[in-house]
C-alpha cells in the first residue's frame, strides 16, 4: 500500500454514563489514491470450493498446486481481468481456510491433534501409551503400514528431536529406519515440560516408545541419535545388543567446536583404543612425534 503525507487524525471521545456510546471524528487533507481490489473473484471461489478435495495426500503443497492448476487451465494465465489479479498465495490461503474444519478440531492445537489422532487410532495410525511424568506432557503416535512392511526388515533405526515445533513449545522427536537407502518415519513423538537436566523423566519417555518399537523391529542392529545422553541412554537400554553411533552432522559440529576451544587435549592412551580397536597400532602415536610435527610448521 501506498503511504501519503495527507495529515490525517482520528479521534475517539466517550461519552460518561453512557455505555456503548462513541463520537468519532476524522480528518484527512489528500485523499490516497484508490484501492485495487485483489480479492478473489467469486467465480474462482466457487472453483476453489468445488475442487478442495484435490488436497494433497502426502505433502499439502502438492494438494494445493493441483488446485493452482485447474485455475490456471481455465484462466489461461494468473490474470482474470485488466483490474483484477489472484496469485497461488491466495489460492491456497482460500483452500486453508476451507479445509481447516477437517483437521481442527479444537481451537487448542494439542487438544486438536490428540482428538485428530484418537479418530485414526486403530486405522493408520496406532497411538503409543505413554505414561504420565510430573511436569511433562507428551504423546506419541506410530505408522501402522510402515512398520507391518518393514519393521523386520530395519537394521537400523536414528533418533533425531527437533526442539520448538509450534507455539505451544513441543519438542518433536522423530525415530526413522532405513528402507532401501531411504529414511522411512515410524514413530513421532511430541513432548514438553521438565527442563533439561533432569534427563531421567525424558529418557523414561523415549524408552516407552523403543519398547513399543522393539516388538515391531527384531533386527536392529545399529542405533543413532544426537548428541543427547537421554537418547543415547535409552537406545542402549532397550536396544543393548545394538552398536549406537552418534549422527555425522552432530560429530562434525562437534569435532569444530573442541577444536575452536583453548583447551588442552583430553589424556590419550592408545593401548585402550587397540583394545577396543585392534585395527588400530597402539604406537601410531606419541607425544614426542606430535611436538616434533608442530615444531617444524606442519
Amino acid at each position: 500500500m501506498v503511504c501519503f503525507q495527507c495529515n490525517s487524525w482520528l479521534h475517539f471521545t466517550f461519552i460518561d454514563n453512557v455505555p456503548g456510546l462513541v463520537y468519532i471524528q476524522m480528518c484527512h487533507d489528500l485523499a490516497h489514491e484508490r484501492v485495487t481490489d485483489i480479492s478473489i473473484p467469486k467465480d474462482v471461489i466457487a472453483l476453489i470450493e468445488n475442487n478442495r478435495e484435490l488436497t494433497p495426500s502426502a505433502i499439502i503443497m502438492y494438494l494445493f498446486w493441483q488446485i493452482w492448476d485447474v485455475i490456471l487451465k481455465k484462466y489461461k494465465t494468473g490474470k482474470l481481468t485488466d483490474k483484477n489479479w489472484i496469485t497461488e498465495h491466495q489460492v491456497y490461503a482460500r483452500w486453508s481456510k476451507l479445509n481447516e474444519r477437517v483437521w481442527r478440531l479444537n481451537h487448542d492445537e494439542v487438544t486438536s491433534a490428540q482428538m485428530l489422532l484418537k479418530q485414526a487410532d486403530g486405522g493408520t495410525v496406532e497411538i503409543i501409551p505413554i505414561s504420565e511424568e510430573e511436569g511433562r506432557s507428551s504423546f506419541a503416535y506410530a505408522f501402522k503400514d510402515s512398520l507391518r512392511m518393514w519393521g523386520a526388515k530395519a537394521v537400523e533405526l536414528c533418533v533425531d528431536s527437533m526442539f520448538k515445533m509450534n507455539a505451544a513449545g513441543y519438542k518433536l522427536f522423530a525415530f526413522v529406519a532405513e528402507a532401501n537407502g531411504q529414511s522411512l518415519p515410524l514413530t513421532f513423538l511430541f513432548t514438553r515440560g521438565v527442563s533439561e537436566s533432569k534427563g531421567s523423566a525424558k529418557q523414561r519417555i523415549l524408552m516407552q516408545v523403543l519398547i513399543f518399537l522393539r516388538r515391531h523391529l527384531m533386527s536392529i542392529r545399529f542405533t543413532i541419535s544426537d548428541k543427547d545422553p537421554s537418547e543415547i541412554g535409552a537406545c542402549q537400554v532397550v536396544f543393548p545388543s545394538a552398536r549406537h553411533s552418534i549422527c555425522y552432522w552432530n560429530i562434525i559440529k562437534y569435532v569444530k567446536e573442541r577444536l575452536a576451544e583453548n583447551k588442552p587435549s583430553a589424556a590419550y592412551d592408545p593401548r585402550k583404543v587397540h583394545g577396543i580397536f585392534p585395527f588400530i597400532n597402539p604406537t601410531w602415536f606419541c607425544e614426542e612425534t606430535l611436538v616434533n610435527i608442530l615444531m617444524v610448521g606442519f
